[in-house]
């Protein structure tokens, strides 16, 4: 239901036998053009408040999901390159030794 010029104007008489006329004014001045329907309730808030607290779970999952993916890939990274040194190290201490027996055999 729209609200009528006719029905502010009763509204700001009573308000102001009420809470007399500077305060009454400042009251409908608030209030503006606004109808009744474009006014949020409590419920409203509460709905709201309902679905922000899901996108932050919502979220709040998301990112631990990719923190977890890019610790595990870097684990991976990390593992990976430790034994490629290892393996690299071994190849070089064997090709060292393999040249001591040779040279000790040719002595």
């Amino acid at each position: 239901m729209a609200i009528t010029e006719d029905a502010r104007h009763r509204l700001y008489r009573r308000l102001e036998e009420v809470l007399g006329n500077e305060e009454a004014t400042t009251l409908m001045e608030q209030l503006g053009h606004v109808s009744w329907t474009e006014l949020a309730t409590k419920r409203d808030l509460d709905l709201l408040r309902l679905d922000l607290d899901r996108v932050a779970v919502a979220s709040k999952r998301d990112i631990d999901q990719a923190l977890e993916a890019q610790t595990n890939r870097l684990r991976y990274e990390f593992e990976h390159g430790l034994r490629l040194q290892a393996l690299a190290l071994f190849a070089a201490n064997s090709t060292v030794a393999g040249l001591l027996i040779a040279a000790a055999t040719l002595v």
